[in-house]
């Protein structure tokens, strides 16, 4: 499931490439849920953790959240996790705490929960920039675009942040954007004004080669996520380019961009389709991996186990049933795109099938 993976050892997670470790791009998280706070007349209350060892973990907090989305390693999540439950614990009313508290939780997969810490925060501060647009992003990866869009429209951010915010929603309802909609896009970011931030400039150029992708124009997608990782180096942003590289048939430029020593779980299944491609051994250890999780159910790397199987053990069957199974917990664009290559290798099999036997 998208994207920047984090190896599945210990309690088995993936990055959400759900954008909202995206999202923080958009707004200065350390000042941005004070100054809301201000405005909405909640400063006293909520203006910062109650005890001094409170802020000092949420800077943590963030810092290891951001190592966590640039290089995908589990043990990062974890100390996220623990760092969270005691940041809640020294300031469990203190929304800035929740906002981050739900960034975590979506960032292990935990929707449910990651939703209900943005209600109390919502609660007290509806038009919240940051909390509105992690709540639309959830809401996107669970294909409940209708609800991500009201959250965009209510969210106080930038027109451009906005107008990314609902072609992302809109990307997972039936009146998905088009490539009309992706030339007005790119027309935007040739315009962006210098003063935007890198990490910013990269969200948005994610979500053009996003739309692009869905639109199979791969060429256009590749240069988007080219722009992106420059931007900010990221197994996000990695991944999207590599999948941009295969469709594009560059197996050997997938090799150059991953090396063998990643860690990333959806990136070893990218490395392992460019290494397939090229008629080269593949990973036994990615292999074991892969077992080991399909024999757990595990539904978090639904789309990477779909991909893998599909791709590198081109086992369409067991590829789809995943897949199918894993759009109970995410709905994302390149699960739904991955779903379908499965179902019609499937349809092209029950077609063939037949004048096999009959041959045989």
């Amino acid at each position: 499931m998208n994207n920047g993976i984090a190896s599945p050892t210990g309690r088995r997670r993936r990055v959400s490439v759900c954008w909202s470790l995206v999202c923080i791009a958009l707004v200065m998280l350390t000042g941005s849920m004070k100054l809301h706070a201000h405005r909405n007349g909640h400063g006293a209350e909520h203006a910062a953790p109650a005890v001094a060892p409170a802020g000092a973990t949420a800077s943590e907090l963030i810092a290891t959240l951001q190592s966590f989305r640039v290089g995908g390693e589990p043990s990062a999540l974890d100390r996220a996790e623990i760092l969270a439950a005691r940041l809640l614990t020294a300031a469990p009313n203190d929304l800035r705490a929740r906002y981050l508290a739900a960034r975590v939780a979506q960032a292990a997969h935990e929707f449910t929960a990651a939703l209900e810490h943005l209600q109390v925060v919502l609660y007290a501060r509806p038009a919240d920039g940051p909390a509105n647009a992690l709540a639309a992003s959830i809401l996107t990866l669970q294909g409940q675009g209708g609800q991500a869009l009201a959250h965009c429209r209510q969210a106080r951010i930038d027109w451009l942040e906005r107008a990314a915010c609902r072609l992302r929603a809109r990307q997972v309802m039936d009146d998905s954007p088009g490539e009309r909609d992706l030339g007005r896009f790119e027309r935007l970011l040739a315009a962006l004004p210098n003063g935007v931030a890198p990490r910013q400039r990269a969200w948005l150029f994610a979500t053009a080669g996003d739309l692009a992708a869905q639109l199979n124009l791969w060429p256009r997608a590749l240069k988007h996520y080219q722009s992106a990782q420059a931007l900010e180096p990221a197994t996000r942003h990695q991944a999207a380019l590599a999948e941009a590289l295969l469709q594009l048939r560059r197996p050997d430029d997938v090799l150059a961009l991953i090396g063998a020593g990643t860690t990333a779980f959806g990136l070893r299944v990218k490395r392992a389709r460019a290494t397939r491609a090229l008629g080269q051994s593949t990973d036994s250890a990615l292999e074991s991996e892969v077992s080991a999780l399909l024999r757990l159910g595990d539904l978090a790397h639904a789309r990477e186990l779909g991909e893998y199987l599909l791709y590198v053990a081109e086992d369409a069957v067991r590829a789809e049933q995943i897949l199918r199974a894993g759009m109970s917990l995410q709905r994302e664009v390149a699960d739904v795109r991955l779903l379908r290559e499965a179902a019609s290798r499937l349809a092209g099999l029950s077609h063939t099938l037949p004048e096999f036997i009959g041959a045989n």
